[in-house]
């Protein structure tokens, strides 16, 4: 899972198997007729090594929870909870990295808004306005690039980053998107509906003071 305390966990643990491993060696080195292993300098250095481990162990499991928590709240401030797409702080930062780039690439922004989305929730309910934004953001993960950055900028308003696009190619995207969204068939209970949506597109080249 990329936390770096697991390496720092790993080394405990790898130290004391070494250790172990060290006495067992000395074991085997020893006549058979011996009961018991002395009480040297490798019994010492065992349980210092045993005692280094324990320490270890407890600050990297300590360290380990902490850097979970942080990634949790790292995700927590990047993205929106109800679609899971990143939130307008993330899409504001990502198209302000592309624009300070260089050299200048192409590149499309595209503005999406669900029609009429407060009549939604009059007539179906909050749920079904909710359903109606997580059927928006499906739509929008299929119908882009992996290098495509989508984002959830408000109410019912959506933001899409095209890196190194024609205008032409993004305008046909963006179509596409539309009417991927239009043929949805929303269900919520026992209500079953559909939305539009209208968008607004940008084509230009980095190189802009800002957003």
């Amino acid at each position: 899972d990329g936390l770096r305390s697991r390496y720092g966990l790993l080394f405990a643990y790898g130290v004391l198997s070494f250790s172990f491993a060290l006495r067992v060696a000395q074991g085997l080195s020893l006549d058979p007729g011996v009961d018991n292993l002395p009480q040297d300098w490798m019994l010492a250095f065992n349980l210092l090594l045993g005692i280094v481990h324990t320490a270890c162990a407890g600050v990297f499991v300590l360290s380990i929870a902490f850097e979970r928590r942080t990634r949790e709240l790292r995700v927590a401030a990047l993205h929106d909870s109800l679609t899971g797409l990143f939130n307008r702080r993330a899409y504001e930062a990502r198209v302000a990295e592309h624009l300070a780039a260089t050299p200048r690439r192409p590149f499309a922004l595209i503005i999406l808004d669900i029609d009429r989305f407060k009549e939604v929730n009059d007539e179906h309910g909050h749920a079904a306005g909710d359903a109606a934004l997580r059927a928006c953001a499906d739509a929008f993960t299929r119908g882009l690039r992996p290098s495509d950055f989508v984002a959830r900028i408000g109410g019912e308003e959506f933001a899409v980053f095209m890196p190194d696009i024609s205008a032409d190619q993004a305008l046909e995207r963006t179509e596409r998107i539309r009417e991927a969204v239009e043929t949805e068939k929303i269900v919520c209970g026992d209500r079953v509906f559909g939305v539009t949506l209208s968008a607004g597109l940008f084509h230009g080249r980095g190189g802009a003071a800002d957003f």
